[in-house]
């Protein structure tokens, strides 16, 4: 098995039932449609669980398009699939695995011409998509003030399967763009809200009408959306105000006819016409992709209201010790302990809240091959003591700054004006950011990648899958990160090369 990690850190066990099991059964049906049969064991599934970590089956996934399942060259496709998710291919050994996995797969020559349709069609319809998933969503219900549990538990049953509907939908959009100044923030947040702050008062009541479900790690139900803790909202303009020219312009729009003039490798006329004819639908898909992930996080939003509300209900009765043990049960575990009150199931989610902060910190590598496998702290990494890395370049340009390196959203508040990010990875809590720094630095990622796609946007340099960045560079630094090249260097007076150093795994 050939796993990555989906999610970093660990997820409660209420979202692994809500939100796994849903992209569980997807993956078993998208693979029925296009090859005509499922996985038939643990080992081949579409995505698994370990410690509480959410990971996701290459060789069943990305990889299951191959000349063997829908004929297509299957090294072309596992190339294109590394770029997308890892920033390059990953290595000639994986090839032959998959050769040695699908080789002996029997599908019919009709399957196969059915299945390239297929991802044609979805490219056509992601529109289509999108709609019926704004259905789905406006369609469910969002009233839990009802005081009765059991009639709560269920209604909420029925949200898991209209969430997973809208998490359909989101993937078939994904397949398209893959084809183509005051401190206390709570003072703040009250002004925002009171007749003092004028016209803001209503901006920022249509901002979190609009965006009050997202946060960090937001498909994670126990997290609090920006709806809930609005101070968090708050501390991010504050960071991007701190100064007046602090906020950075978007970059200008070009038409597809100067995108086509600025491609430097030469392409004949066909090739130019199918470019011509694919861009437009490929812009179109990057925002499709975010609009139907918005519409499936909206969901596991109402999910994660009727839980809360249900767990409210549930102390009230004295079902529950406290409203954030609801997160450590699965969805049939409630309903037992609705019927039961077992504290046998009280126990056993005490026991699973303890275990949390230890499967928290476990750390993965990007890839695994075989058993999922923490990342101890004995392990040594060997890194480069030249001050240079390099990357998958993502968006374009040149730049020289003071670089910053944080490891985690809570040290975000210290980036300064114009620096160079560096940083693990970014998902949609770092958007806020963007607009102060002047490139991007990400250890993981690909060419679809949160932090590749904004960096286009803003017209940020950018490099993805630059390997342990956040130790070789230090805050301060005088870096150059070349986007065009996909290299990040430090500026130092010339010294010997020397060999590399083994340094200690971060935890």
């Amino acid at each position: 098995m050939h796993r990555r990690e989906m999610m970093p850190q660990a997820m409660t066990p209420l979202t692994l039932d809500a939100l796994v099991t849903n992209l569980a059964g997807l993956g078993q049906a998208m693979r029925k449609s296009f090859i005509g049969f499922a996985q038939d064991s643990y080992g081949d599934v579409f995505v698994t669980t370990f410690c509480k970590h959410f990971f996701g089956n290459m060789y069943s996934g990305l990889y299951m398009a191959n000349e063997y399942t829908i004929g297509i060259d299957t090294k072309s496709a596992k190339d294109e699939a590394d770029v997308m998710l890892f920033g390059s291919p990953i290595g000639g050994e994986h090839l032959t695995a998959i050769h040695t996995r699908y080789k002996n797969s029997y599908v019919p020559w009709y399957r196969k011409i059915m299945a390239i349709l297929q991802l044609h069609v979805n490219t056509l319809r992601t529109n289509q998509y999108l709609r019926r998933s704004n259905v789905i969503i406006s369609s469910i219900n969002t009233d839990f003030s009802s005081t009765d549990p059991v009639k709560i538990h269920k209604e909420l049953a029925v949200t898991l399967l209209l969430s997973g509907e809208a998490w359909n939908c989101h993937s078939h959009a994904t397949n398209a763009s893959s084809i183509t100044s005051v401190s206390d923030w709570n003072k703040a947040v009250d002004w925002l809200r009171s007749d003092e702050s004028d016209k803001l008062k209503q901006d920022f009541a249509t901002f979190m009408e609009i965006h009050g479900h997202r946060c960090v790690r937001e498909s994670e139900l126990s997290e609090k959306p920006w709806a809930v803790e609005p101070a968090k909202v708050v501390r991010t303009i504050q960071d991007m105000t701190k100064s007046a020219d602090q906020l950075r312009e978007t970059k200008k729009h070009i038409t597809e006819e100067e995108a086509l003039d600025k491609i430097k490798s030469p392409i004949g006329l066909i090739k130019k016409k199918i470019v011509r004819f694919l861009l437009p639908l490929s812009r179109s898909a990057v925002g499709q992709r975010e609009n139907g992930k918005r519409l499936a996080i909206k969901g596991m939003d109402i999910l994660r209201q009727g839980y809360n509300r249900l767990a409210e209900l549930l102390v009230h009765e004295g079902r529950l010790p406290d409203k954030e043990l609801i997160f450590y049960f699965t969805h049939d575990e409630i309903g037992e302990l609705i019927k039961t009150r077992s504290a046998r199931l009280i126990n056993k989610a005490i026991r699973r809240r303890k275990m949390m902060p230890a499967l928290m910190a476990m750390e993965f590598p990007e890839l695994i091959t075989g058993y999922p496998t923490p990342v101890s702290e004995d392990d040594a990494i060997s890194v480069p003591t030249t001050g240079e890395l390099r990357g998958m370049p993502v968006s374009h340009g040149v730049v020289r700054a003071r670089c910053r390196v944080v490891k985690s959203l809570e040290e975000a508040n210290r980036i300064e004006q114009g620096e160079i990010l560096i940083v693990p990875y970014t998902d949609i809590g770092w958007s806020p950011y963007f607009p102060l720094v002047s490139g991007l630095c990400t250890e993981m990622g690909g060419l679809l990648s949160h932090g590749a796609v904004v960096a286009r946007e803003y017209g940020l340099p950018c490099i993805v899958s630059a390997k342990k960045a956040t130790h070789v560079f230090r805050t301060g630094d005088d870096v150059i990160l070349n986007g065009t090249l996909g290299t990040i260097a430090k500026v130092t007076p010339e010294s010997p090369e020397e060999d590399a150093v083994d340094i200690p795994q971060d935890k």
